[in-house]
């Protein structure tokens, strides 16, 4: 078989894009799968956490895959995500093969880790199985017994086991080798509770914010939701990218990307902050209670929705009202409020001339106060 990962010609993202994901049999759970959206959560805290790059893909490949760079990659981590409700893991849940729809073979949890390291045999760094249960192996130094452990590497179970894993994989993918020990492989316990996944999220991504400002007041529910959000928008993005480029912005978060979603979450403090400074502004030139009041409503919907960075449309409108806004002051930096908003909502209305805009005026008048006064 030929190594897709050594072509000089193409980039690993490259690679990556066309050896198309294997086929999936089976639909996940809603909690399963939000469980695995809160463990790619906090997996994105520790990575931020290391200062080195990197980018995330999800739903791609694996449940959760770990590019060591989001320019130049050498190296893949992969991980499949599963739950489990009760009893612990063992070899025969880890090897067994279930039916697929037209009474095929699926390939069994470890077949489908392996799979990776196949479809990308120099670039695969690890192979990775997390759950919330716990595991019931015989260790390769009490080979007799079985006990409960809390995660394992494959090398550490006994000779009998291990013959298991790779007579099933061997037979899985037609090998002519035994495919256990040329990649790291890992089943871990994660402390994510099924039940708490969500709270304990919350808690990690409050301690994350305290870590990055402890001073700071930060809007931190809203920013996890909409963090969330943009989880969920591509792990649930059905779409083929056809490129890196398609690749990234469908189903990927880089170290970039995710520092940019943490500058916009702007600390309560400093929002209400500036509100007040613009609502005494519009009061002095005579906007109506109701207009500031709707407005206001507004502001609050824009600042939660703008933390979405994958919402591909709001950030179109943003940097077309921005550009606006910039215009607007070059032209003449000494505009009056109401005189930039009517500017700036013209300039908008022309430069969007024939582009569908799903936002009321309120709302675009909430994005130029919002964006003029960070300005």
């Amino acid at each position: 078989m030929q190594d897709p990962t050594t072509t000089s010609s193409s980039t690993l993202l490259d690679q990556i894009v066309q050896v198309r994901p294997r086929e999936v049999g089976g639909s996940l759970s809603s909690n399963r799968s939000d469980y695995q959206k809160s463990w790619a959560f906090c997996l994105l805290l520790k990575l931020h956490r290391t200062g080195q790059d990197y980018l995330v893909l999800f739903d791609y490949h694996d449940d959760v895959v770990v590019l060591d760079s989001a320019a130049t990659p050498t190296a893949i981590d992969f991980y499949q995500v599963k739950t489990k409700k009760g009893g612990n893991w063992t070899v025969t849940l880890l090897l067994k093969r279930e039916k697929g729809a037209s009474d095929e073979s699926l390939n069994s949890i470890a077949g489908k880790m392996y799979a990776n390291k196949i479809a990308f045999p120099t670039a695969a760094k690890t192979l990775n199985f997390v759950t919330n249960a716990q595991f019931r192996i015989k260790h390769k130094d009490l080979p007799t017994s079985e006990k409960v452990v809390d995660g394992f590497e494959l090398a550490e179970l006994c000779k009998e086991t291990l013959r298991e894993f790779s007579q099933t994989i061997q037979q899985e993918h037609n090998l002519d080798y035994s495919p256990l020990c040329d990649i790291l492989t890992k089943f871990t316990t994660d402390p994510l509770s099924l039940d708490g996944h969500v709270i304990h999220t919350a808690g990690e991504f409050a301690t994350f914010l305290n870590e990055i400002k402890p001073d700071g007041k930060f809007a931190s529910i809203p920013g996890q939701r909409a963090i969330a959000t943009t989880i969920a928008r591509k792990t649930n993005c059905e779409r083929t990218p056809a490129t890196k480029e398609e690749l990234i912005a469908a189903k990927g978060i880089s170290r970039d990307d995710f520092a940019k979603m943490l500058l916009t979450i702007v600390s309560q403090e400093e929002e209400r902050e500036r509100w007040d400074d613009i609502s005494r502004a519009l009061t002095k030139e005579n906007y109506s209670f109701g207009e500031i009041k709707r407005w206001r409503i507004a502001w609050k919907k824009y600042a939660v929705e703008r933390l979405d960075v994958s919402n591909s449309v709001l950030m179109a409108i943003q940097r077309v009202m921005k550009s606006a806004i910039a215009a607007s002051n070059q032209e003449d930096a000494c505009r009056t409020l109401r005189e930039l908003i009517a500017d700036c909502l013209l300039r908008f209305e022309t430069m969007t001339s024939h582009a569908t805009v799903p936002y009321t005026p309120d709302y675009l008048t909430a994005v130029i106060l919002f964006e003029a006064s960070e300005e």
